[in-house]
């Protein structure tokens, strides 16, 4: 859970960046999109894999 959280936050600080950027450079043209839904797609995959029932049964797996 925690790398999930360190990987949100970055994404985050990362996006306002590009956004920022974007805006600055070519106002016209919303490239930061791009960025923005294919890292979020990857967001989304990471927290399946950390919420989802996988991460249940691996739980309580572990327990002695």
């Amino acid at each position: 859970m925690f790398w999930f959280i360190s990987h949100l936050i970055i994404y985050s600080m990362v996006m306002v960046a590009v956004v920022a950027v974007n805006m600055v450079v070519a106002p016209s043209r919303p490239w930061f999109l791009l960025i923005l839904f294919g890292w979020c797609g990857l967001l989304i995959l990471q927290a399946r894999n950390v919420m989802g029932s996988r991460a249940d049964d691996r739980q309580i797996a572990d327990r002695p």
